[in-house]
């Protein structure tokens, strides 16, 4: 049975909102990063960051059993989806294979509440009265067994010709008393389910299920073959900009070309380097940029991420510029700004966006051209804005980022992977040509290596479905997200933004009329 980790089985978002929204965000981005290692190493982590009223705290585990390769991809995506309930103050998410919760204040020692009681039951009847008799004997067993076995159960209880399965958790905050709580609520909740086939309850400190097909997780992996319909269904709502996990295996991926490279011709690569450093037309003092951005004030911020926001700037001459302000500080943060000087400074094209400079002291700042008609998605996918662009701009949008895909992928001086192509990271001139912006994913590549071991990072609904499941990494990363671009700049549509349960429907349909109205012409 292949495992639907991508499957959305619980998810509340709080209803108060949250006092600084900017702050909470950075503290979420922050905490993730903190957050990586203990889910990579043991399937769960918990963090906190931030100051009250905007203190902020984050819980995730995965289903013991789950490989860790699974349990880091469950993650990524997790911590994205979730980030969908921001600007609430509180969320929780359960994913076929992990949970996440973050809220402002300390919950880790909850374990029964009010407020959060979710029960899920099929539609499908159970073979017989035995089948309910031993459901039931099951779920006894579940909630006997799994205080007593560091907060995780597994259970099977045999039919006449069959069995039923069961698994429960608790999240590992969790002594055994609160466990045994939690579990003792849910195991009498799901018990009402029966005669269903299939049954779930979602508390607020453990999960437990019953099913008439296998339900455990040890050995399972990640599907070998998914749809398009998947990346479409399942993306990040709400903010138009997502927040993973991300950059963890951008500093494994430079050491091991640096590796490479330094077994052939050590001495050339450190001139790259030295040359890529040299290519950084000024450093800027940080009072420049202070007041050409008005002290970075809001009137001045012209986009924000999860690990940075962007401000519209003005110098003494007045040239116009973009100033990326960088989130966090420490070893993390320079290998990210490193990671996106490096690939710039080697990446030199014309539909690649120019660093003009950058400023290094308490804060790390990152200097580009300002370019005036913003991001594409601003355009794009705003109903007064995208009547602006006829065919002849779109077309020579998608020419121009296939242009600027091409340099990196077969050109640069080493091979290029961006891993976040799509339509916010698209920058336009006034004569809207297109600039590929945002290289803080992209990572040097090998052109003989294929590394399946780098930790996912990019934007569900534009990522390839070999490199969600098996971490493949390769230019057909970027291929894929670019095809999904490409729809998006022919039918105005945007992927991740409907509600509807048939959203590439929609969107086919939408380029499918475009198409035709063309051809007539």
């Amino acid at each position: 049975m292949a495992a639907d980790h991508a499957k959305q089985l619980a998810r509340k978002c709080g209803d108060v909102r949250v006092q600084d929204e900017s702050k909470y965000i950075k503290s979420y981005a922050r905490i993730l990063q903190t957050m990586q290692k203990g889910m990579d190493t043991k399937g769960f982590a918990t963090g906190e960051d931030g100051q009250h009223p905007n203190r902020l705290y984050v819980l995730s585990q995965c289903w013991d059993g789950l490989s860790k390769d699974n349990c880091s991809a469950c993650f990524s995506y997790i911590s994205s989806k979730l980030f969908s309930c921001f600007p609430s103050t509180s969320g929780r998410l359960f994913i076929d294979g992990c949970f996440m919760r973050f809220d402002n204040y300390s919950f880790f020692q909850e374990s029964t509440s009010d407020s959060f009681k979710i029960r899920n039951c099929s539609s499908v009847i159970g073979r017989s009265e035995q089948y309910t008799r031993s459901t039931n004997q099951l779920i006894n067993n579940l909630v006997e067994i799994a205080p007593k076995n560091k907060g995780h159960a597994d259970e099977e209880v045999a039919l006449d010709t069959s069995s039923v399965y069961g698994i429960a958790s608790c999240w590992k905050t969790l002594n055994r008393e609160q466990c045994t709580e939690c579990l003792m609520e849910a195991g009498a909740a799901v018990s009402k389910c029966l005669p269903a086939a299939h049954g779930r309850a979602f508390y607020t400190g453990c999960f437990l299920r019953y099913s008439s097909s296998p339900v455990s997780y040890k050995y399972r992996s990640l599907p070998k073959r998914d749809t398009v319909v998947l990346y479409f269904a399942y993306t990040l709502g709400g903010f138009g900009v997502c927040i993973f996990a991300v950059l963890i295996g951008i500093s494994a991926g430079k050491r091991l070309y640096k590796r490479q490279r330094n077994a052939k011709d050590e001495t050339h690569h450190q001139g790259l380097a030295t040359q890529s450093l040299a290519m950084i037309s000024l450093r800027f003092k940080f009072s420049t940029l202070q007041k050409a951005t008005d002290d970075f004030s809001e009137a001045r911020k012209i986009g924000q991420g999860g690990y940075g926001e962007v401000f519209k700037g003005s110098l003494p001459g007045g040239r116009e510029i973009a100033v990326k302000r960088l989130f966090g500080t420490g070893k993390y943060q320079t290998e990210l700004v490193c990671n996106e000087v490096d690939i710039i400074c080697q990446a030199q094209h014309r539909n690649l966006v120019r660093l003009l400079g950058c400023c290094f002291t308490t804060e790390s700042l990152l200097v580009y051209e300002f370019l005036a008609n913003g991001s594409l998605d601003h355009t794009l996918f705003d109903p007064e804005k995208k009547k602006e662009l006829d065919w002849k701009k779109r077309l020579g949008i998608i020419k121009g980022i296939a242009e600027g895909l091409e340099f990196l992928h077969k050109d640069a001086q080493v091979q290029i992977v961006h891993r976040d192509i799509k339509a916010s990271n698209i920058l336009l001139d006034t004569k809207y040509r297109p600039k590929i912006a945002d290289f803080g994913l992209a990572t040097f590549q090998s052109k003989d290596q294929i590394f399946s071991n780098t930790p996912i990072a990019g934007t569900l609904g534009y990522m390839a479905p070999e490199y969600l499941s098996h971490g493949r990494l390769t230019e057909k990363v970027d291929v894929y997200s670019y095809g999904v671009l490409v729809l998006e700049i022919v039918s105005g549509v945007q992927n991740n933004k409907y509600d509807s349960e048939n959203t590439l429907g929609t969107l086919v349909a939408t380029c499918k009329s475009l198409s035709l109205s063309l051809i007539n012409k």
